[in-house]
């Protein structure tokens, strides 16, 4: 606040009258304002008096305006243009009689507003790892957005700044790294107000870390390869085993490779640490678990199967890391059977014959085995014995092999209906029809047979038990003559009929033959005694023999002469007739004629 001397003009009429009386403008008027920030400054005149106020010199900064009347006055607005202005104000009353004035200079800066970064720093940044992060302005002039552009420097590679202040991106390669930023406030318009600063962003390489998560088995005797990895750190990497120990056989090296050949099997626990380029370092635990060699235990030929009969059999291995899969490699199974993943062959067979494959087991750790399997698929059990049966005697030992094929033997026999003949029984075990019948007849019964794995079949027979072959014709035969006709038919029962009939020993009589059907016939030719044997054979082969004789005689004669000696009626009358030759007794009759009244002929005399 300024106090001056004003100089007070009285003019009289006729002639000036001139009084000096000191007047002042009082007030506070800020020497410096802001675009865009309100500004205001108050003013009044002492002694007070109610004056005009203007500028009178000079002009206010745009955007600002005096007003005021009387004793006071304000100079208020908002500043728009930056710059430095001076101007008078002056406070006057002008009447007739009186000029009143009093005047005072300013001077009052307008700046733009100052644009400030909120912070000056910026978290720092890891190799790979997405990175996102916003500048931030304030002041400037204008509605408070701001542009931000990179004016020198370099950020790091993978980051990018946008026109909004956003930093993001993934960085690709450590280090430190330093630029400018500017940021201008209310882009496009006019005044523009910016502000630059220098910013930092360290770019850390990854945290060092073992990737490997775990390791695979390994099988005793099989070359176990296997490279351990690590990320982050600075490379290159070294390796070591810091706890524990390795599998024997095998060892790590300082690229992180564990090679060798497995000695023992077991499972192995060891610690290995990564260094880095800057000995930044990272550990991690492992197991590895080392194996017999994988094995398949399952002995060749496998068990036998059988037509028509469901068939499993599981393969089983040792060694290796299970699970286990199985596979046919070359050949193939039995038709009708199949090997599952699981290692079970199973199935029903349906073709017989002898089957060669070769089977490959693997473990989860994807080492391999294989054999090679042969076996055989049978038949279906069947009865191969064929009726008819052969008959049998009582009284005479009977055998009777039943026989079978296919199927899984031993075979196990049985009755499976009907009954066998009184004194025979049937062999469980070796399917044998035995023992000495007891009663003749014909008997119907079902033979059953079941192998080993339960299959089955059965057949019916039939036998015929007969009674023994026996010669019932006695000897000796009936006498035969020389000359006569001789006709004698021979009988035999038991057996198997028909018969025939043969001399096995000694000679018939000349003259008379045997008919195989069972008969001497013929006319004897030679009188004389004659002994032989005759044998008879049934239908099955059955043999009974018996000795015979036949005698046979001259020819028949009658030797009482004749005439006869007369007879006397009413005289008793006898007269004896004689032969000789044939065979006695001999048997009278009377061949023709008649004889007397009276008389009669005996037959036996």
């Amino acid at each position: 606040m300024k106090r001056l001397s004003w100089l007070l003009l009285l003019p009289v009429l006729g002639g000036a009258l001139f009084a000096q009386t000191n007047y002042s403008i009082l007030g506070t008027v800020p020497p410096t304002g802001t675009v865009a920030t309100a500004y205001s400054a108050s003013l009044s005149v002492s002694p007070s008096f109610s004056a005009t106020w203007t500028i009178v010199q000079g002009s206010l900064p745009p955007g600002l305006t005096l007003s005021g009347s009387g004793t006071s006055a304000s100079i208020i607005g908002t500043p728009n243009t930056a710059g430095t202005y001076s101007f008078t104000v002056q406070a006057s009353l002008s009447t007739v009689d009186v000029l009143v004035a009093a005047t005072q200079s300013y001077r009052v800066t307008i700046s733009l507003p100052t644009v400030t970064f909120v912070s000056s720093t910026l978290p720092g940044a890891v190799v790979g790892i997405f990175y996102n992060q916003n500048l931030a302005a304030s002041g400037g002039y204008g509605t408070g957005t701001f542009a931000y552009v990179q004016t020198g420097g370099t950020l790091p590679p993978g980051i990018y700044l946008s026109g909004t202040g956003a930093f993001s991106g993934t960085p690709t390669t450590y280090g430190s790294y330093s630029f400018t930023v500017q940021a201008t406030s209310n882009p496009g318009t006019y005044p523009p107000s910016s502000a630059s600063a220098t910013f930092f962003i360290s770019v850390a390489p990854p945290a060092l870390t073992i990737s490997t998560d775990s390791l695979p088995a390994g099988t005793v005797g099989a070359t176990y390869l296997q490279s351990l990895a690590a990320t982050g750190g600075i490379p290159a990497y070294t390796w070591q085993v810091t706890n524990g120990s390795l599998p024997g056989g095998l060892t790590l090296d300082l690229t992180g490779t564990i090679h060798g050949t497995p000695t023992t099997a077991g499972s192995f626990s060891f610690q290995v640490t990564v260094r880095d380029g800057q000995q930044g370092s990272a550990s991690a635990s492992f197991t590895i678990r080392i194996v017999e060699a994988l094995t398949i235990t399952t002995q060749s030929p496998l068990p036998n199967g059988v037509v028509g009969i469901a068939y499993t059999q599981a393969l089983a291995a040792t060694g290796g890391t299970p699970p286990y899969g199985w596979s046919i490699t070359s050949g193939a199974a039995p038709a009708g059977l199949t090997l599952s993943v699981a290692g079970g062959l199973a199935g029903t067979p349906t073709t017989a014959g002898n089957f060669s494959l070769t089977v490959q087991v693997a473990d989860s750790a994807a080492h391999t085995a294989t054999k090679v399997f042969t076996m055989v698929v049978g038949a279906a059990v069947k009865i191969t014995t064929s009726p008819p049966l052969s008959d049998g005697t009582t009284g005479v030992s009977y055998s009777q092999q039943f026989l079978a094929s296919g199927g899984q033997p031993p075979y196990t026999w049985s009755i499976a209906g009907g009954s066998v003949p009184g004194g025979l029984s049937l062999g469980t075990s070796n399917g044998v029809l035995s023992g000495t019948p007891t009663a003749a007849g014909t008997f119907t019964f079902t033979i059953g047979v079941t192998d080993s794995n339960g299959q089955k079949d059965s057949a019916s027979f039939t036998v015929r038990i007969v009674v023994p072959l026996s010669i019932t014709t006695t000897s000796p035969l009936p006498g035969g003559v020389v000359g006569a006709a001789y006709s004698q038919a021979l009988a035999a029962t038991g057996g198997v009929s028909p018969y025939q009939w043969f001399v096995t020993d000694g000679a018939l009589p000349a003259g008379i033959t045997l008919i195989a059907a069972g008969s001497l016939s013929g006319t004897p030719a030679t009188s004389g005694t004659s002994n032989f044997t005759l044998q008879v054979v049934d239908a099955v082969g059955k043999k009974a023999t018996a000795p015979f004789a036949i005698t046979v005689s001259g020819a028949l004669i009658i030797t009482t002469t004749s005439p006869l000696p007369n007879a006397t009626v009413s005289v008793a009358y006898n007269q004896a007739l004689t032969a000789s030759g044939g065979s006695t007794p001999f048997t009278w009759s009377l061949a023709s004629g008649t004889l007397p009244a009276g008389i009669a002929l005996n037959p036996g005399r």
